[in-house]
């Protein structure tokens, strides 16, 4: 029987997240025993039991609160992660997936005992390395985000080994939510209208479209459509901000509602209106249609609501979306989304009127393709210099890279980009393919040189590297490539030359096939089908 671990020790969205590995784990390796590690502070699982056979909270809470009570109790909680380590069991887990992005979550990786780690851990020499094509894919796409090609979930997915269904996450939802919210609402309400359900709450200030920007956008929404606040208890202050500028009847159950009982509710609901937050991947697990207001870091390509149908408005400015661990002083972005346009948009959602046309932000929708990934498109304006790229970029990864069920056989219907923009991008992608080609042929001889020849060669390698980190940052369609080579050699961890030589050469040719192939495309030499 294959053993497998899975460590997601993140928030709500991240957890429900999963399902769709679980699913595929399940559906791929039917006798496999998975073994769930959470975070201890998930006191109500949403994630149905059905995904994973043994459930291991793991203590961060205690962990935590002993270092912020005594920092230099260090040695003493890396004891207790090791103890807890040793509770997983004596055996040797199969596949070990490491998705949660943390210099812990890695540390832990490093003690478990596994036979293939697919995402972060450190090495014996204590640095921090990524194993796996995809979860490399994601780390490196935290720098280059504007090109961002795959939801999280499909990544994950293929991090596991298994192909993606074209279906969305899932959440459970007990019998006893489900009669209790509709007893609520029967309480609430006089009459059945399509409902509104609106979640005004994210994980930072950057995510949120502020309150007043809410209210002032369901005002303009007809008085035949019942509007419901939902949220955590936490978000009270922005419930309250936005009742204040409110000039229609709402139903208010900010802080009243469990999390399945939220399910429950978010169930019954026409259309939920979003920041990208938990509450939007629950609303996807329902099968309830999502209107996403994404700013900030918040990025629809790479966690946006996954499914088909879903709505998403951004902003079209060239700041967006923030860097990843990156600050902003002024979130300018948040106010190239007008309440007029959001309106609009939720009417749309509804069928009651038709797409607006933004002057300073995109509507995107999402769809599955051929190969079950979701991927979204935009709706307004037509698509521009960075969709195309981005699926471009897409097609070179799926063919580059292992993806269970292969790449998308999707046309692309829009025109490619023009001669002049086409140019000097392909001149830098040119330019990066033939360093990465001659690095690899200063890889292929480190095995047949002596000790002098192959620093020799380590330092060329090394030189091209630097030439084309300096071509990423001249031109950004580079920079993904680049990012995900200098990943991918600084994790091969291997103390046997040979190895480490064969290991480089590869994916030095790899990233020369890349540059070449986008800049095929990007000249029309290729098309962007299967």
């Amino acid at each position: 029987m294959r053993r497998i671990l899975v460590l997601q020790m993140c928030r709500l969205g991240d957890l429900l997240q999963t399902t769709p590995m679980l699913r595929g784990i399940r559906r791929e390796q039917p006798g496999a025993e998975i073994t769930l590690v959470l975070h201890d502070g998930y006191r109500e699982l949403p994630v149905p039991r059905s995904l994973f056979d043994r459930l291991v909270p793991f203590p961060y809470g205690a962990i935590l609160e002993g270092l912020r009570a005594e920092p230099g109790s260090w040695p003493e909680q890396v004891g207790q992660v090791r103890a807890w380590t040793e509770s997983l069991g004596p055996g040797t887990f199969d596949l070990a997936i490491n998705l949660t992005h943390t210099p812990l979550s890695s540390f832990l990786m490093s003690l478990v005992r596994a036979r293939r780690i697919e995402g972060a851990m450190i090495a014996p020499d204590r640095t921090q390395i990524v194993r796996g094509p995809w979860t490399a894919y994601f780390w490196a796409g935290r720098i280059a985000r504007a090109q961002g090609c795959f939801n999280l979930v499909d990544l994950q997915n293929w991090a596991a080994g298994v192909q993606s269904d074209a279906h969305s996450l899932q959440v459970d939802v007990p019998a006893q939510a489900r009669d209790s919210m509709a007893a609520w609402l029967a309480v609430q309400r006089t009459e059945e209208r399509p409902l509104i359900a609106v979640q005004l709450g994210a994980s930072e200030e950057r995510k949120r479209w502020p309150p007043e920007c809410f209210a002032a956008a369901l005002n303009l929404l007809p008085g035949s459509l019942d509007v419901v606040f939902v949220g955590t208890r936490a978000e009270r202050p922005l419930a309250e901000r936005a009742l204040g500028r409110l000039s229609r009847p709402a139903f208010d159950a900010v802080g009243l509602t469990s999390l399945s009982e939220l399910a429950a509710l978010l169930e019954r609901a026409a259309v939920l209106l979003t920041n990208d937050t938990g509450t939007m991947h629950v609303a996807s697990a329902v099968g309830t249609r999502i209107v996403d207001i994404s700013t900030g870091p918040a990025f629809v390509h790479e966690t946006g609501p996954y499914g088909k149908g879903h709505l998403v408005i951004e902003p079209a400015t060239e700041c967006f979306p923030c860097i990843a661990g990156s600050t902003c002083g002024h979130i300018g972005c948040r106010e190239a989304i007008s309440p007029a346009d959001v309106a609009a948009l939720v009417l749309h959602a509804l069928g009651l009127g038709p797409l607006p046309r933004p002057g300073k932000a995109r509507i995107l929708t999402g769809s599955f393709l051929s190969n079950g990934r979701v991927e979204y498109r935009t709706a307004w304006p037509r698509a521009d210099r960075e969709e195309h790229l981005r699926r471009m970029l897409a097609r070179v990864w799926e063919s580059t890279l292992p993806v269970p069920g292969g790449a998308a056989r999707e046309l692309d219907d829009e025109p490619g980009l023009a001669a002049g923009e086409a140019g000097p991008v392909v001149e830098g992608l040119r330019a990066v393919a033939a360093a990465a080609s001659r690095a690899a042929r200063h890889a292929d001889r480190i095995p047949s040189e002596t000790p002098g020849g192959w620093a020799s060669a380590l330092t060329s390698i090394r030189d091209e590297t630097v030439a084309m980190r300096r071509l990423a940052e001249l031109e950004p369609a580079c920079l993904p490539l680049v990012r995900f080579l200098e990943l991918r050699l600084a994790s091969c961890a291997d103390t046997d030359l040979a190895v480490v030589s064969s290991a480089y050469a590869r994916e030095l040719r790899l990233t020369a096939k890349r540059a070449a192939m986008l800049a095929d495309l990007l000249e029309g030499r290729l098309a962007l089908t299967a």
